[in-house]
């Protein structure tokens, strides 16, 4: 027998684990992230500044399947309309918490 058809006949067991993380926890690993990579002290404090503003908006914890894209749109118009902030403002506090999302999304998380 050749040795790629041995290889199609073996079984391997894989388990795959998944772990359901709160949006709190999923900020936590991106914070320790971003640190590691060497992020300027102001970078990670204006994170931690918009993560807390979404929070307050929240007003609980959110599980990993309960963070939709409806509930940041509701933020934004939150912001805009009930806040009264400038479009930067909202802007500045939407990019910073896109790229939380994306690190969630590049990593799995």
């Amino acid at each position: 027998m050749r040795k790629g058809v041995r290889k199609l006949n073996r079984v391997t067991a894989t388990k795959k684990v998944t772990e359901s993380f709160t949006l709190v926890e999923m900020f936590e690993r991106f914070l320790w992230f971003k640190n590691s990579e060497g992020l300027a002290p102001r970078t990670i404090e204006e994170y931690e500044i918009h993560f807390k503003w979404l929070c307050d908006y929240l007003g609980q914890d959110l599980s990993k399947e309960e963070i939709t894209l409806v509930v940041f749109l509701g933020w934004i118009d939150f912001m805009r309309n009930e806040k009264s902030l400038k479009p930067m403002t909202i802007n500045i506090r939407v990019r910073t918490m896109r790229a939380f999302l994306r690190w969630c999304y590049t990593w799995r998380i």
